[in-house]
Parts: C-alpha cells; sequence; structure tokens
C-alpha cells in the first residue's frame, strides 16, 4: 500500500513537474518571439515630414521612400539646378552638390564647375519651367519634362523643350542623388 502510494506520488510530481517544462518552454518561446519583434522594430522608423506649403505629408524610411517626397525632392533639386543665374550659380551648386552621393560628387562637381565658368563669363540665365513629372518611387528614379529658358547677356530668350532624368540612391534613410542628366532625343538638343 505504501509503494502504491509512493507510486502515485511520484507520478504527480511527473505530470507537475512536466507542465512545469511546458510553462517554461512556453515562456521561453515567447520571450524569444518578443526579442524578435523588438530588434525587427528597431531602425525600423519612418520619419513623417509635413510641408510648410501644400497639402498632405510624406515620409522617408531605412529602405523606402515615399512617392510624394520624391517628387518634393525633386523639384527642389530641379530648382537649384535650372534656375540659376551668375549671381547665385555657386550657391546653388553647392547646395545641390549635398545632395549628390559622395561617390559620385567629385564628376558632378567638375561637370557644375565648368558650367558655372561658362554661366559667369556669358552672364547666362537659366530659368526652367516643369511640365509633366514621372516619378518612379521603386526605382528612385524621376523624369520631367519642360521648358528651358535661356538668355544670354540680357539678350533674346531661347526656349528649349527639355528633358531630365534623376536616379537616386537610398542608404540608411538617407535619399542621395546618383544621376541627373538631360536626356538626348529632345527637339532642340
Amino acid at each position: 500500500m505504501q509503494h502504491l502510494l509512493y507510486e502515485q506520488l511520484q507520478q504527480q510530481k511527473k505530470q507537475q513537474l512536466n507542465r512545469y517544462r511546458v510553462l517554461l518552454l512556453s515562456l521561453a518561446l515567447l520571450i524569444m518571439l518578443l526579442l524578435l519583434m523588438v530588434f525587427k522594430l528597431i531602425g525600423n522608423e519612418r520619419t513623417i515630414l509635413l510641408p510648410m506649403q501644400g497639402e498632405g505629408s510624406y515620409w522617408i524610411d531605412q529602405t523606402a521612400v515615399s512617392e510624394a517626397y520624391l517628387q518634393q525632392i525633386s523639384e527642389q533639386l530641379l530648382w537649384l539646378r535650372l534656375n540659376i543665374h551668375p549671381d547665385n550659380a555657386k550657391r546653388q551648386q553647392q547646395q545641390f552638390l549635398s545632395f549628390v552621393h559622395p561617390q559620385y560628387y567629385p564628376d558632378l562637381k567638375q561637370q557644375f564647375t565648368q558650367e558655372i565658368e561658362t554661366i559667369e563669363q556669358q552672364q547666362i540665365i537659366l530659368n526652367f519651367y516643369p511640365k509633366m513629372m514621372t516619378v518612379d518611387s521603386e526605382r528612385l528614379q524621376v523624369e520631367v519634362q519642360g521648358q528651358l529658358q535661356i538668355q544670354v547677356a540680357l539678350g533674346e530668350i531661347i526656349s528649349q523643350d527639355s528633358h531630365y532624368q534623376m536616379q537616386y540612391e537610398l542608404k540608411q534613410g538617407r535619399l542621395w542623388v546618383v544621376r541627373f542628366e538631360r536626356l538626348t532625343g529632345d527637339d532642340n538638343d
């Protein structure tokens, strides 16, 4: 009888021990799952920007940008790059180059420096009026068509239909310009 009672007690202890093991294993899995979620969320933040003028908002995070953000930054860069005159050319070049990926900076700086010398020597004024903008936020690419007006030494204004393409790269939540070029095939190239 004592032996039977002893076996029942042992079996109850084994069952209780098994329940504790299952509970402990469940808690360990839950903790691991929570830690994975925390690590996944760390660094996965989205910065939401609200423009002072205009409507809506736009965002940028570590791996993507909103179409509205890409459009907004492209409009600013177009203005810096294509609305220049001898008095603001150097300042706008510096501002534009602050958005250029370091790998592409030397080549673009050299190209811009040559253009600025020509603008200053010939007293050229450029104004660009965008007509159509195509934004591809997945490929980080923007194409813009518009009217480029060129005035040399306060002379006659020449208007050209122009087509530009901007390519970006997103690294660690920062959007970099990697290419800004005029596409060939325009009517007045």
